[in-house]
């Protein structure tokens, strides 16, 4: 059998080490209150606050990488407050709520592929949904997040500064679809997803500069149980990663799709 040993802080992680056997127990506690207050027919103001725990994987627990130790590892853990408003009004239909987060003992793995196991950040921002119905055909729904996600804590090893933004946690993100219906009862749908810059790495030197898309989605019925789809994804045929980082000294990109035409049909019977 290959050599039991717990891997410190520094010691180098390599195949044939590992902690010796043990058992490990996680108990949370994961409370949830809110409350509703309607100030009008079709609106209220909502509040609420939870905390959840996430329990380290076995891979976190048993596979140890360079200065890791078994007994620094607890449960993930995050803390949500949320303040909002919801309704519809002149038959526009809204979501407004702001929130603040905070998570410690985050367990992530940093450029140079080292894991940290007492992670702390916080998180605050506004997110806001609206549908706006436009004459009889037309539509327009959008939804919005702004945000900033900071790094709370100092890990000396991977040089990442309390204030540090965290990586690959963009700023602000959005969607916005404009719809058609038709006198037939078919729909047209043109969809913009933007998506902002952000860092690709927790010591904020490199970074993604964010991307537009454009989907193009259509319906049309052409028999009272038939229907025909189609949709032209990325129609622009724009080059973007639908996620990017910074490992080991150089950017990974994993590309979004080019352009693309689908099709289909759905048969009621």
């Amino acid at each position: 059998n290959p050599p039991a040993a717990a891997t410190g802080e520094n010691e180098i992680a390599c195949l044939y080490r590992r902690p010796a056997d043990r058992k490990d127990d996680f108990h949370n506690i994961s409370p949830k209150f809110g409350a509703v207050y309607r100030f009008a027919k079709r609106n209220s103001l909502f509040a609420n606050w939870r905390r959840g725990h996430r329990a380290p994987q076995t891979t976190d627990l048993y596979r140890l990488q360079n200065r890791q130790r078994t007994d620094t590892i607890k449960s993930e853990r995050i803390d949500s407050k949320e303040l909002g408003a919801r309704g519809t009004s002149y038959g526009i239909q809204y979501e407004l709520v702001f929130f603040l987060m905070s998570k410690q003992n985050f367990f992530f793995r940093d450029t140079d592929g080292l894991n940290v196991t007492n992670g702390k950040t916080d998180h605050r921002g506004v997110e806001i949904g609206l549908f706006i119905p436009l004459l009889d055909r037309f539509d327009i729904a959008t939804n919005y997040t702004h945000a900033r996600h900071e790094y709370r804590n100092f890990v000396n090893a991977s040089g990442i500064l309390a204030g540090n933004k965290v990586d690959t946690a963009p700023k602000n993100i959005a969607n916005t679809r404009f719809g058609w219906n038709f006198n037939s009862g078919g729909r047209a749908e043109m969809e913009w997803q933007h998506m902002g810059t952000y860092y690709v790495d927790p010591n904020n030197v490199n970074d993604y500069k964010g991307h537009d898309v454009l989907h193009l989605r259509v319906t049309m019925p052409i028999h009272k149980k038939v229907t025909l789809y189609g949709r032209i994804d990325n129609l622009s045929d724009e080059a973007y990663a639908t996620r990017a980082d910074f490992a080991f000294g150089s950017y990974r990109f994993f590309g979004g799709e080019e352009r693309s035409f689908h099709g289909g049909m759905t048969i009621s019977f």
